[in-house]
């Protein structure tokens, strides 16, 4: 998909860009050569461009506090036998459009169970 929208003329990319779910439309703008992005960008209307670039500098926060958080599950698995896994979730806050990103750490016991050792919820603001 990258390279189809990649390959249309942004005026046409825009706004069938803008009108995808953002499952779709996020993973296939965050792999665009910036000045692709740019491009079908300036094509989307202000209110648009603005949405995109929040919900993508969103996803960037995330995979960063993603990597740092598989960095301490991977220390915290290194000194003991347990084993540690990492979830992320990006939600969208019932009071309004402020993406919010939620950590979890986990511990797996040794009777099998998921044992929560660390939380973190944040809004990210632009």
């Amino acid at each position: 998909l990258v390279q189809v929208y990649s390959a249309m003329r942004p005026k046409e990319a825009a706004p069938v860009m803008a009108a995808l779910e953002d499952r779709v439309r996020l993973p296939v703008a965050a792999a665009m050569r910036p000045r692709t992005l740019a491009a079908i960008m300036a094509q989307m209307s202000a209110p648009q461009a603005k949405e995109l670039t929040e919900k993508l500098a969103a996803r960037f926060q995330a995979q960063q506090m993603a990597a740092r958080a598989a960095a301490a599950c991977s220390a915290i698995s290194s000194i003991g036998s347990s084993a540690c896994s990492v979830t992320i979730m990006i939600t969208t806050a019932t009071s309004g459009p402020i993406p919010i990103i939620t950590i979890n750490i986990y511990l797996k016991t040794v009777q099998g169970q998921r044992l929560r050792i660390f939380q973190m919820a944040f809004g990210v603001f632009i």
